[in-house]
């Protein structure tokens, strides 16, 4: 019995390790789609990185990158990335809109560096390619013309700059665009204003209001309020100058932007101020000179100094009067001396420039195709995230079909188990019990022919003997189908009266070891285990030819045991092996409770079978019972 007990230890660490593999190739699994994700990742990257290496795919993509850079402010970026557009293969053949859209901000870019030659070039391209405008295309033809009027106006060429507003705001009347006709007008007004043309300024600027004031276009309306009070301010008509400034002021407030809001609060000071009001343009003027302070600017504080020392001096307040005056020259010889710096400073700057773009072209080029290389990044991200989802789909099918194949196996397995049940059963009743009530039948009628032959009384105590038999082969098979004990107790103690059973009637010694504390089961679980353990110890008994045999039931950590094994002559158990009828009812009544089963056996050193379950997964096993029930 000793040996019995080391070779079954043995068998359950085999068993143990037997049931794990199912266990390791999942973990494998797992693993492999680990590394094949991981090997997506790395070729998306490579990929991303020569992505980002390559030039811009066509002059479309240029377009869109060079407005995103504009509305950045990174203007620097611009005409490097304009001209690798535009040398792309196939520019020539591109639509009109998206050239007229590169050279469009070309010109915007050319006239934020002060490049107005530049600028006049791009936006001449626009103007003789759009001569006869549609609605689709006129915006941009009037945007041209408005930056060639405000390039040429910059470079002090006045004339050509109101020839150029003019066209823009005929454009505009021509398409009934009264937003962008007002536009027109207002740059006009100023052209005139810097010309000392009020005259005009004040008619232009009146015309301005006039289409404005309707629609609440704040911006118009600061614009050309303002110049109409300049122009009334030069003919010393100062209370109409106040109201037009009041409104541009009140303009400027509605817009909300906060340098319009502080040119118009010191442009109503000085009104204030012309109409002698000093206290009112004290105000206005204090409330400018904290704004400029706040916003750092210096160039207009020079002339709310002035205008506060004229404000102070009508007041009489004499000393601040001349602080104020004390102030404005020293800012003035300030502003001077930084004037004559500024501009040898921007002559330097001009001139280094032409040898810096030469030294930066690369840098920038770098620069650009870094961004590229970002946004492919970006695109090659969600790439990542529709395959990890494309995975995470693969598995979850995958495990949905696993799934449903247990289940049916299950389910298979279960009814396998329940028509072998009824097959032993009724051969049980065919051979056992119907075979002795047929002799008991037949001796019946021997007695009552030989009683009538005869005219004796028949002896029934053969009779009555066989019925005993007969009873009791019944109870056996009653007992069979539900142990009592099973009802009563529990399959421990079903099991324990099985082997003393076998022990009186087979004179097999049959012995039955419990290690553990037993975990509490359901009814139905524990008839499982029962018959598990009735068809080994069955079988053993039945083929073995075995004298001793050995029951072991280890309950231990949530990890249940049951070995059978006996000193019987034992068989080959091969690669390809099939074992009987009861040995398979055996595994499949296993294999339904999710457990796992071994068998070890060699000819002449009898047969051990190790069985395990893991209770935990018990829980599931009565739930899809109950849903298949």
């Amino acid at each position: 019995m000793q040996a019995i007990q080391v070779r079954t230890t043995k068998l359950k660490n085999e068993g143990t390790t037997g049931h794990l593999s199912k266990t390791t190739q999942k973990e494998a699994c797992r693993v492999f789609l680990w590394l094949v994700f991981i090997r997506i990742c790395l070729l998306v990257q490579g990929n991303s990185t020569v992505l980002g290496q390559q030039p811009m795919s066509d002059p479309a993509q240029g377009a869109k990158l060079i407005k995103q850079y504009y509305v950045k402010g990174e203007y620097s970026k611009i005409p490097d990335l304009y001209h690798h557009a535009m040398s792309r293969p196939g520019a020539d053949q591109q639509p009109d809109s998206l050239k007229v859209e590169l050279w469009y901000f070309m010109a915007l870019t050319q006239f934020e560096f002060g490049r107005y030659d530049s600028c006049a070039w791009y936006d001449q391209k626009i103007i003789s390619l759009y001569t006869l405008p549609d609605k689709f295309t006129y915006k941009r033809l009037f945007g041209a013309l408005n930056i060639m009027g405000m390039a040429e106006d910059r470079a002090d060429n006045e004339q050509k700059a109101l020839g150029y507003y003019q066209q823009g705001a005929g454009l505009a009347r021509a398409f009934n665009d009264t937003t962008y006709e007002t536009m027109a007008l207002v740059n006009s007004a100023t052209v005139y204003d810097k010309l000392g043309d009020y005259e005009k300024s004040q008619a232009i600027g009146l015309r301005a209001l006039a289409l404005s004031r309707p629609r609440k276009q704040w911006l118009n309306i600061i614009e050309g309020a303002s110049m109409v009070g300049k122009a009334y301010s030069s003919k010393g008509n100062y209370k109409e100058e106040l109201a037009y400034m009041k409104e541009a002021y009140d303009a400027a407030l509605a817009y909300g932007a906060f340098t319009y809001i502080l040119n118009q609060t010191y442009w109503l000071g000085e009104s204030y101020l012309n109409l002698k009001e000093y206290s009112k343009a004290e105000d206005f003027l204090l409330k400018a000179l904290q704004m400029y302070r706040e916003k750092g600017q210096q160039d207009n504080l020079v002339n709310v100094y002035k205008g506060l020392s004229e404000a102070y001096t009508g007041l009489n307040d004499f000393r601040k009067a001349a602080e104020f005056m004390s102030k404005y020259a020293l800012l003035k010889d300030t502003l001077r001396g930084n004037e004559n710096a500024r501009r040898i400073v921007e002559i330097e700057a001009k001139y280094q420039s032409a040898e810096k773009d030469k030294q930066l072209s690369a840098e920038k080029l770098r620069v650009i195709q870094r961004d590229q290389q970002i946004m492919a990044q970006r695109q090659q991200l969600l790439f990542i995230l529709f395959v990890l989802l494309l995975v995470g789909i693969a598995w979850f099918l995958m495990y949905r079909n696993s799934r449903n194949k247990q289940q049916i196996a299950l389910l298979k397995a279960k009814i396998e188990g329940e028509v072998t049940e009824r097959q032993r059963l009724s051969r049980e009743l065919h051979d056992g019990i119907a075979s002795q009530l047929l002799s008991i039948r037949l001796g019946m009628e021997t007695l009552e022919r030989d009683a009538q032959k005869t005219g004796t009384t028949p002896s029934f105590s053969q009779i009555a003997s066989q019925l005993e038999k007969a009873t009791k082969e019944l109870r056996n098979t009653a007992h069979n189908l539900m142990p009592e004990l099973l009802v009563q107790k529990d399959w421990l103690a079903a099991i324990a009266l099985l082997c003393q059973n076998t022990t009186d009637l087979t004179q097999v010694k049959t012995e039955l070891q419990v290690l553990g504390e037993p975990s509490p089961l359901s009814k139905d679980i524990e008839l499982s285990l029962y018959r598990i353990v009735q068809e080994l110890v069955q079988n053993a008994v039945k083929h073995a030819k075995t004298t001793n045999l050995l029951v072991q039931v280890s309950d231990r950590d949530g990890l249940l045991a049951l070995t059978v094994e006996d000193d019987g002559v034992g068989f080959e158990t091969w690669q390809g092996f099939r074992p009987g009828s009861g040995l398979s009812n055996a595994r499949k009544r296993v294999e339904e409770l999710g457990g796992h089963m071994d068998i070890k056996s060699r000819p002449g050193n009898g047969a051990t079978v190790y069985i395990e379950f893991k209770i935990r997964q018990w829980r599931k096993f009565r739930k899809q019972t109950s849903q298949k029930a």
